[in-house]
C-alpha cells in the first residue's frame, strides 16, 4: 500500500506524527507528493521488472523521472533488542548524495520499553574522532512503551561532505529493549 495525495499541493508526511508512524509499522508506503496517476504507472513499471517486494519498496520512494520532489532513503539498523545499555549503530550511505539537497533526517526507535523511566542519549559522528555540536538527546519518559523520533538534519549533511559513513550511539543509564531502529533522509530533488 502506498500512501498519496490528491491535494494539488503538499505531500504526505509518514512517520512525523503517531498514527502515520504506526501506518510506517505496518508496511504502508510513502509516496511524499506522488499523484495518484504517478503512483499508478510507477507501480506498474516497477512490478513489470520483476523486482522483489524490498528492492520495489526502496524504488517507490525515489525518484525515477521527475514524479517526485524527494528521495527517501530507509535504512534499518537494527531489530528486536533486549537488554541494552549502549549499542553502536553504522549507516553507510551508498548513493551519490549531495549534503546540500538533504531536506531531513529522521532516526527513529520503535516500542522502547524499561522498567524505569528513560534517560537516552544519542550521539552521531562521521569517521572522525571529534563528535558534533549539539548531538546529544535525552528521553525521559514514565514506564512503559514510546517510540523515540529525533532529527539529524545539519550533523547529517555535515558528515556526508566528507564520507559515507555515519554512526550513532545509543546509551541508556538502564536496560532498555526496542522492536526496530531505523534511520531516514529526505533529499530534495529540485
Amino acid at each position: 500500500v502506498v500512501n498519496i495525495t490528491q491535494c494539488p499541493i503538499g505531500m504526505v508526511k509518514m512517520g512525523l506524527y503517531d498514527a502515520s508512524t504506526r501506518l510506517l509499522d505496518a508496511g504502508v508506503i510513502s509516496g511524499m507528493d506522488l499523484t495518484p496517476e504517478a503512483s499508478i504507472t510507477k507501480l506498474m513499471h516497477l512490478l513489470g521488472k520483476g523486482m522483489d517486494a524490498k528492492v520495489i519498496r526502496d524504488a517507490i520512494q525515489s525518484d525515477i523521472c521527475g514524479e517526485q520532489s524527494l528521495d527517501l532513503l530507509s535504512y534499518s539498523l537494527d531489530s528486536t533488542n533486549k537488554g541494552v545499555t549502549s549499542k553502536l549503530f553504522e549507516v553507510e550511505v551508498l548513493k551519490d548524495i549531495n549534503p546540500k539537497k538533504i531536506k531531513k533526517t529522521r532516526f527513529r526507535i520503535r516500542n522502547i520499553n524499561s522498567k524505569l523511566p528513560i534517560n537516552l542519549s544519542i550521539e552521531i559522528k562521521g569517521k572522525r574522532d571529534s563528535l558534533l555540536k549539539n548531538n546529544f538527546k535525552t528521553l525521559e519518559r514514565d514506564n512503559g512503551t514510546a517510540d523515540f523520533l529525533i532529527s539529524f538534519d545539519h550533523a547529517t549533511k555535515q558528515i556526508l561532505e566528507t564520507n559515507n559513513k555515519i554512526y550513532f550511539t545509543l546509551k541508556s543509564k538502564d536496560e532498555i529493549s526496542w522492536d526496530r531502529v531505523v534511520f531516514e533522509i529526505f533529499i530534495d530533488k529540485y
